[in-house]
């Protein structure tokens, strides 16, 4: 079991955990995926849904999904099969 790779992500002076990994839902694809916290979702959009600023919608353009921060003490087989449960 390996230990799960994770960064922070800043946005307006607060860090949020994310990781990138393989993208598993297109076979064959070499690309990867961040998934981030759902804390950092809340961050950019208000109650409405809507995006409280362009810096907002610039960062979540990056973010393929959001999580809960328990994910991010998973290993990264636990991870990835966790993810592929929720999301596929």
């Amino acid at each position: 079991m390996s230990k799960l790779e994770t960064f922070e992500i800043e946005y307006k002076g607060n860090k949020y955990l994310a990781t990138e990994v393989e993208n598993v839902f297109e076979p064959g694809s070499e690309d990867t995926i961040i998934l981030a916290s759902s804390r950092l979702n809340d961050a950019l959009v208000d109650k409405n849904g809507k995006f409280v600023d362009h810096e907002a919608e610039f960062v979540d353009d990056k973010i393929f999904a959001f999580v809960g921060d328990e994910y991010f003490s998973f290993t990264k087989e636990e991870f990835m099969e966790r993810i592929i449960e929720d999301f596929d």
